[in-house]
């Protein structure tokens, strides 16, 4: 009974921390990775297979994909709303030039939608008949689809909402030769690397709860300037 009565009380104290009011707006509760270093190990390996895959010459023969253009998907916004709190507005604060919050849901959210997005693309492109090396592309792609997996699961982000929808702005299609495939892989992997860069520097953020200390010092801004 002691136990449960202590849990009781632990819990309304927790939730009387999310509801409390600062200049009249609920200080939320930062919903941080399950497990944090779990979180940043596969990030940072999802980067690493990403660089592996571009450098290899033996997947990208006589493409050099170094000079391929980019192909980065439009259909998020994980850049812009996944910037930290004080890169997205002034450093200067005035009454009426507060820097935006930084929203952690829509930046999860864009996030998890970029990695099912990309997920979705390599697995689209090891269901096509190349006959090319079949061996070699599922020795590259398949890793980085189980880091993505991986990242997704450690870092909380399954049971956020994808906004599938996006994708008709990036459809899953490809030639089915294999020269032109492997050139437009090269490209979106370009993409990919450029967006797993950020997801990197993001998950970072959230994690060390460095948006949480920034928010309730915005309020306390706001509420001064009032």
């Amino acid at each position: 009974m002691a136990k449960l009565t202590s849990y009781i009380v632990s819990w309304v104290l927790l939730l009387t921390a999310c509801l409390r009011l600062s200049a009249g707006v609920p200080v939320p509760c930062c919903r941080m990775p399950a497990n944090t270093s779990l979180c940043t190990s596969h990030s940072l390996e999802l980067l690493q297979h990403i660089r592996t895959l571009l450098a290899d010459e033996v997947m990208f023969s006589s493409i050099w994909c170094p000079e391929r253009e980019v192909e980065v998907t439009t259909s998020t916004d994980t850049a812009s709303v996944c910037a930290p709190s004080q890169e997205q507005g002034s450093r200067c604060l005035t009454p009426t030039n507060i820097p935006t919050p930084f929203n952690e849901n829509k930046c999860l959210g864009n996030i998890a939608t970029d990695l099912d997005h990309y997920a979705k693309v390599l697995q689209s492109y090891l269901d096509i008949n190349h006959q090319w090396n079949p061996t070699k592309e599922e020795d590259m792609l398949k890793p980085m689809i189980r880091e993505i997996k991986g990242l997704r699961m450690h870092c909380s982000l399954d049971n956020i909402p994808v906004d599938t929808f996006r994708e008709v702005h990036f459809p899953l299609t490809w030639e089915e030769k294999s020269f032109d495939d492997r050139k437009r892989l090269c490209g979106v992997m370009h993409g990919f690397y450029i967006r797993a860069i950020t997801i990197n520097r993001a998950l970072g953020y959230i994690s060390s709860g460095d948006h949480c200390r920034q928010d309730n010092d915005s309020r306390k801004t706001t509420s001064q300037t009032n």
